[in-house]
């Protein structure tokens, strides 16, 4: 299993990538594309966070994310 530091940053790497495609998509007018790249740049980023924390949990559901992210992080 990789260091808690590992995972945070192949995380924030994926959000990064996927604010990149969504600049892309956007720049072409794939306005919808742009909205799913743009979401999962920001849910990769809040698990970033998370593993950051070491908040740990088995599945991470986009549900949960959300949730959890208003309670514990902000």
């Amino acid at each position: 299993m990789r260091a808690t530091g590992e995972k945070t940053t192949a995380f924030f790497k994926k959000a990064k990538n996927n604010l990149k495609a969504a600049q892309i998509c956007f720049d072409c007018g794939l306005y919808d594309a742009c909205t799913n790249r743009a979401y999962s740049s920001a849910f990769q980023a809040a698990v970033a966070v998370f593993a950051k924390f070491v908040i740990k949990r088995e599945k991470l559901d986009h549900g949960w994310v959300q949730a959890e992210f208003s309670v514990q992080l902000i």
